[in-house]
């Protein structure tokens, strides 16, 4: 096994750089997911969204799969979605914050998004 050392300065372009080689692994079985990973990911987080409340399950159960199988735990989640919060919360996800600021703008889950 190869450590990383996270918290140097070079951490986030490492962290990118392992996440991409990861999702190429997977790119033929999951290729809706290696495009999030690669188009989605904001320095650890995965920024997206749905059409749907299926789409969205569908999204959270593969990708949770994909990162797994490459050992990575993705275990923050927000939604808008009041059906879907509580789904995650049964199936004892943790959910992020009400108010949640993502990439300098305020994401309010109850499906607003305002300036900061």
């Amino acid at each position: 096994m190869t450590l990383v050392n996270f918290g140097a300065t070079c951490s986030p372009f490492l962290l990118a750089a392992t996440l991409r080689h990861h999702a190429l692994k997977f790119r033929e079985e999951f290729p809706k997911e290696h495009e999030l990973v690669e188009k989605c990911v904001y320095v650890d987080d995965l920024i997206s969204g749905a059409d749907s409340e299926t789409e969205a399950m569908d999204i959270h159960r593969e990708m949770k799969d994909v990162m797994q199988r490459a050992s990575f735990n993705m275990r923050k989640w927000m939604t808008s979605s009041r059906t879907l919060q509580q789904k995650w919360r049964e199936g004892k996800f943790w959910i992020a914050s009400l108010l949640k600021t993502v990439v300098a703008r305020f994401w309010d889950t109850s499906g607003k998004a305002t300036e900061k």
